[in-house]
């Protein structure tokens, strides 16, 4: 039996519904129609209108992912909602920033990573489970930050904790080569399952190259912890 097929139980609709939540809060598909085109467009402005901070996030994610985007109405929308202290508009802030940047003409065409932190550490302080993530990322890559490997680590865990799969595998990226600290391939199969078990297709990969690298019970004790893995929960609100 292959290491793929002892884990069907951990794509459950938990988890799915999980990764839909975080495809839909920054990571989705670019849309290919005019922001007023999408079929949501109408419902989603009429309730951002009315100062509903989840819609005034989507909206700034129509805009944000129509043709041609529109990268300034997709920040005066999501300012709206985070100003409501709603965390997934603060991180998609600091995406704006940090990332879709490129994506936009003008000052939209380069990145400001020091500003891009800022907001994401809003939504880290509600415990948004990306924004834990994307300060991992910052660490890691000595964006704004001193690079630091286990300030990295520390900022993944928290984000894993909440079965958040970017934040798995980049875990398991880090046990399999030891940064700074000593490597382990059984935590490193672990992180790279619970993130494979959600589509993380970089994670597939690498959770069947080290499995190679244990022993069958090596390989057994890791399966066993990832089974026992227990997610938190979050549902981000408005103030």
């Amino acid at each position: 039996m292959t290491p793929a097929s002892r884990f069907p139980s951990l794509i459950s609709a938990g988890s799915l519904s999980f990764l839909a939540l975080f495809l839909f809060n920054g990571c989705q598909t670019e849309r290919h129609w005019r922001a007023q085109e999408n079929p949501r467009f109408a419902a989603v402005s009429s309730a951002a209108n009315n100062g509903d901070a989840k819609a005034e996030n989507e909206l700034g994610l129509i805009f944000l992912h129509s043709t041609p985007r529109d990268p300034e109405s997709a920040m005066k929308w999501f300012k709206l909602s985070a100003d409501q202290g709603y965390a997934p508009a603060q991180y998609n802030i600091g995406r704006m920033y940090g990332d879709w940047c490129a994506r936009g003409r003008g000052k939209w065409n380069r990145h400001d990573y020091t500003e891009a932190l800022k907001w994401y550490q809003k939504a880290a302080e509600q415990n948004y489970p990306p924004a834990f993530t994307a300060i991992g990322i910052a660490y890691k890559e000595g964006h704004a930050l001193t690079q630091s490997y286990k300030e990295s680590m520390n900022w993944f865990r928290q984000a894993a904790a909440y079965n958040e799969p970017v934040a798995q595998y980049e875990l398991g990226v880090l046990y399999d080569n030891g940064h700074e600290f000593q490597m382990n391939e059984g935590e490193a199969y672990k992180w790279f399952t619970l993130a494979a078990a959600q589509g993380h297709h970089a994670a597939l990969k690498a959770r069947d190259n080290t499995a190679r690298k244990l022993t069958r019970e090596q390989l057994d004790e890791a399966q066993q912890r990832a089974l026992a893995f227990t997610p938190k929960s979050f549902e981000p609100q408005s103030q």
